[in-house]
């Protein structure tokens, strides 16, 4: 990867949980961007998937299950 816009994350479709890390690469300024933006970049990067607000799925508490 190498540019990751300012508002990505008000746009992203889902990307990172399609994408898989073996076949993007993702680190220095753009990697500490996407943490910045609220991507949990540890657990993509050890090929979990991020679902609903760009958080690992057993980190989501729905309210009223």
């Amino acid at each position: 990867m190498k540019y990751v816009p300012e508002d990505f994350d008000r746009y992203d479709q889902g990307f990172f949980g399609r994408a898989k890390p073996e076949y993007i690469i993702v680190k220095g300024e753009c990697l500490e961007k996407l943490k910045q933006q609220g991507y949990e970049m540890d657990c993509w990067q050890k090929g979990i998937p991020l679902a609903i607000n760009n958080k690992h799925p057993d980190s989501i508490k729905l309210k009223g299950f």
